[in-house]
């Protein structure tokens, strides 16, 4: 690889929200080829029922299964949340992936090359980066193996009780004895150095480069496929500083990145809950302790787009620290993050003197479970800690609302503050009534410009119910789903909807089927908006796609019926209902011009009334 390559980097990035653009035949090949089936099954226990598949939805907490999978029309439709779409979208909304990645990975397991229009140095310098740091993994992995240097590395890991398997599963490796171990071992491949350089591995200032990485453990920081991100490294001596993560690149940034995430995201989303510890050895021993939900942040407190990763996988995260003030100061710096979120936090502080590593080590993995299933809400957590820092004078006690009163302000929810208010209300001996003057007083001292709460989320959440969209409309678009080429009957009807985004949603349908009528019916999906933040002049993609998820899964109730006459019955439907419709407006209208003696316009209304009581009378007697 050239330097070129690396010199375009900012050029070839500088468009970088722009994914690469796959063939349309080579995406429906891909998802001909894969089963949604058993991709969706490596994340939900499906069972079938009838044409479908069931299970219990990975993106709500729900009891009772409303999560459905069609194998012969590869797509999945959620009737609870309403997530939906195909093989692809279930694999983003899964992982948190781009479009480009998910399909490459697919295309690789089904044996399809993918052949790109992208621009080939955004591509490619993301891939050598990957490979660069594959490269680096392998090498501090021998290096810990065999490297005479690495000695108290094997040391400091067996007298901290991790096993080979978990240095095994987790990629650990040493980062070398000397200056330039690692930067020699990349001299010889062409391309590498310079590409190491990018990454941090290799780091250069005013002299000759060196490694950064040298007399340390190494912690690969992976993607949620697995690939490796960065590097951090705890020093064996007393260099400083302790640890030391790989700097921002092109691939590592550590407001998103979270140690260990590749491992737990598929028993989080099982136990809907996932554990966030500050340190790699504390997620690697829970991890070998068979505590398999828990992530670690990379030497960074948990940020905005942690929270975006985290409820991917669910609402309910529970906070694991160590038993010291920092830990108390930690929470309290997260409250207003959290209080914005529709995320549901829990604490756990440990005893004094304990770390995640030392507790479940010493105590053992059930003592902690039990822990934290008795983990406390984050603010109540904070009220308790609060009251035992302050005594019960009157003087403790303002002290106390003075502190904690702000915090409260930050939940936007009216129903969270009145909550949490009760609750220190009842803990404290405080009047709730001046708990809630404080608030108010607080508030508007605190945002004078401002007249409302801070915003829930900036998210699009999918609200769509079939069952409140006229029940013709719908029937008639399932029907040219089982049958395309009813589809193309749709041209004439649609002005005839009542419900705006079923016209959209017709449209598309129409204009797919017109230009592939031979298609899988699970392209519509993929085609509907994806990788698009809006469709058809502001309706959210998202919404389109999830109706025409749900309209696919509910198809196939008619497969055993006359499709084409089913759709004609619902067609003269639909053309007597927007007729009444017109009629009842017009003859409305009629009333005013009787009123107002506009004998002109009464008679041309006339006319048009006794029209469409003919065109009605038709429709129900053909």
């Amino acid at each position: 690889m050239s330097r070129r390559l690396c010199a375009n980097r900012q050029k070839g990035l500088a468009g970088g929200s722009l994914a690469m653009r796959i063939a349309d035949e080579l995406i429906s090949e891909i998802r001909n080829r894969v089963s949604i089936v058993k991709i969706i099954g490596d994340y939900v226990t499906l069972r079938r029922s009838g044409r479908n598949w069931v299970g219990l939805c990975p993106f709500h907490n729900e009891k009772t299964p409303s999560f459905s999978v069609n194998d012969e029309r590869q797509t999945f439709h959620c009737f609870g949340c309403h997530e939906g779409g195909d093989v692809f979208a279930f694999l983003m909304k899964v992982q948190g992936r781009r479009f480009p990645d998910v399909a490459r990975e697919l295309a690789d397991q089904v044996g399809i090359q993918l052949e790109t229009d992208s621009r080939p140095a955004e591509v490619s310098f993301r891939e050598h980066c990957f490979r660069v740091n594959g490269l680096a993994q392998a090498f501090f992995a021998q290096q810990l193996r065999q490297s005479p240097h690495a000695q108290a590395a094997r040391a400091y890991l067996d007298e901290r009780g991790i096993s080979a398997d978990s240095v095994e599963r987790f990629g650990l490796g040493f980062g070398g004895g000397n200056w330039d171990d690692f930067l020699n071992h990349c001299r010889p491949q062409a391309g590498v150095l310079q590409i190491a350089m990018e990454l941090g591995l290799v780091v250069q200032n005013t002299g000759r480069p060196y490694d950064r990485f040298r007399r340390r453990v190494i912690f690969p920081i992976h993607d949620v496929g697995g690939k490796i991100l960065g590097f951090g490294g705890r020093v064996l001596g007393d260099e400083k500083p302790k640890y030391l993560n790989s700097p921002e690149s092109e691939l590592y940034h550590k407001q998103d990145v979270l140690f260990a995430r590749h491992l737990a995201q598929i028993a989080a989303r099982r136990e809907d809950r996932i554990i966030v510890v500050e340190g790699y050895m504390d997620a690697i021993m829970l991890h070998q302790h068979a505590l398999s939900n828990v992530v670690a942040t990379c030497g960074t407190a948990l940020s905005q787009r942690h929270l975006n990763v985290l409820q991917g996988y669910t609402k309910n995260i529970v906070l694991l620290f160590d038993g010291d003030t920092a830990g108390l100061r930690a929470i309290e710096r997260l409250v207003p993050l959290f209080a914005a979120s529709d995320l549901l936090p829990r604490v756990v502080v440990l005893p004094a003197g304990e770390d995640p590593d030392s507790f479940v080590k010493k105590e053992g993995s059930d003592r902690l479970r039990s822990m934290l299933e008795r983990a406390q809400p984050m603010f109540e957590f904070l009220i308790d800690r609060h009251l035992q820092r302050h005594d019960a004078t009157t003087v403790g006690k303002i002290d106390m609302v003075r502190k904690l009163v702000p915090m409260l302000r930050r939940f936007p929810r009216v129903l969270d503050r009145e909550i949490y208010l009760g609750y220190l209300a009842e803990k404290g001996g405080i009047d709730i009534r001046a708990l809630r003057a404080e608030l108010t007083i607080d508030y508007q001292h605190s945002t004078p410009h401002s007249g409302s709460a801070p915003p829930v989320g900036n998210g699009i959440r999918s609200t769509i119910q079939l069952e409140k969209f006229p029940v013709v409309e719908t029937h008639l678009l399932e029907l040219a789903l089982v049958e395309p080429k009813l589809a193309l009957g749709l041209g004439v009807l649609i002005d005839y909807f009542s419900e705006p985004l079923l016209k959209i949603v017709a449209t598309s349908m129409l204009d797919f089927f017109k230009k592939s009528p031979n298609a899988n019916v699970a392209e519509l999906v993929g085609r509907a908006g994806l990788g698009e933040p809006k469709a058809d002049g502001g309706t959210p993609a998202e919404q389109v796609r999830s109706v025409i998820s749900a309209l696919l899964i509910k198809s196939t109730r008619w497969e055993a019926l006359d499709v084409e006459k089913a759709f004609m019955d619902c067609r003269k439907q639909l053309l007597l209902g927007a007729l009444r419709r017109t009629q009842l407006e017009l003859t409305r209208e009629l009333g005013g011009l009787v009123a107002e003696q506009a004998e002109n316009n009464l008679k041309d209304r006339l006319v048009t009334i006794r029209a469409l009581m003919e065109q009605r009378r038709d429709l129900q007697t053909n």
